[in-house]
């Protein structure tokens, strides 16, 4: 990867969210996207990097060398900008609540 775009981070993203998850089908139910819109994020992502990054079969998922690499780098990665997204003063009180219906 030469230049470093916007879809890149969220590819990554749903790389490890399939780690973390353990397969496709829990990630897309996590990402809130389809299991195919999983499936083709990693495909795009194993061709722009160049190298496999899950062994897959209709029934599990499993790392494969270079994915585990990638994936350990990116968890330290993420925890960095998670921990400076943390440290910015809050400014600005947010208040969740849900509509019922």
């Amino acid at each position: 990867m030469s230049r470093f775009e916007r879809s890149d981070l969220a590819d990554l993203n749903v790389f490890l969210t399939i780690v973390r998850c353990g397969g496709f089908r829990q990630a897309a139910v996590d990402l809130g996207v389809t299991t195919s819109a999983v499936s083709h994020t990693i495909r795009r992502l194993e061709s722009r990097v160049g190298v496999r990054l899950l062994h897959r079969t209709s029934r599990s998922v499993a790392l494969t060398a270079a994915g585990d690499d990638l994936a350990q780098a990116l968890r330290a990665g993420f925890d960095i900008i998670c921990d400076g997204l943390s440290a910015l003063p809050c400014t600005v009180s947010l208040v969740l609540f849900a509509l019922r219906t």
